[in-house]
């Protein structure tokens, strides 16, 4: 598709999919192989336990693979609350979860999503995943060793962007807690929480 890759999966055979600008691609040794009919920009790659590959879009909403090889898109049709989506993820239950940017966080029931707004009515309108404490911490390195920035200008950035709130979910440690403390401490509207949901 093209050669600006935007995300990558692994699957359980070892196959690499890349998520490009430009659409799908599944490595064959050295060379791509172009997957699907769509040339969307790709912004998520996930496989669901039941083999379904997730695909999250920069604009087209979120595509599903089947095992089978059938595509299904779903969009705001479909209960989905925006269009650019940011990450896909299944919980313990087996319960897909989708983020998107701009559009907050939705889940699949059934054939359709359900959106997620904050406890006040408010939209949700970005929402980041991290998988553990070492993908935090080493999305933390990066944003100091790569951009120069230090827990405390997060805050102060947070600050001077006006924003109407941050919720954590879960218990983060090191820089990731510095961060959440010097949010707290700077007047930034903030809730942590050990889960989203009760």
């Amino acid at each position: 598709p093209t050669d600006m890759v935007m995300a990558l999966h692994v699957d359980a055979s070892g196959t690499v999919w890349a998520g490009t600008t430009g659409g799908l691609a599944r490595m064959d040794g050295d060379r791509a192989q172009v997957v699907g009919p769509f040339r969307d920009s790709i912004s998520a790659l996930y496989r669901d336990r039941e083999g379904s590959l997730w695909v999250g879009t920069h604009g087209a909403g979120l595509r599903r693979l089947a095992p089978g090889g059938e595509w299904r898109t779903f969009g705001r049709h479909d209960g989905l609350p925006g269009v650019v989506v940011g990450w896909v993820c299944q919980d313990a239950a087996g319960v897909l979860w989708v983020g998107l940017v701009g559009g907050g966080l939705a889940r699949l029931r059934g054939d359709r999503f359900q959106a997620y707004g904050a406890a006040d009515g408010s939209e949700i309108t970005n929402i980041h995943v991290y998988a553990d404490q070492v993908v935090l911490d080493q999305h933390m390195r990066f944003l100091e060793d790569q951009m120069g920035l230090m827990p405390s200008d997060l805050s102060a950035a947070l600050e001077s962007l006006e924003p109407v709130g941050v919720e954590v979910y879960g218990t983060p440690t090191g820089a990731a807690a510095e961060m959440d403390r010097a949010m707290a401490d700077s007047g930034v509207p903030f809730v942590g929480k050990p889960r989203f949901l009760g």
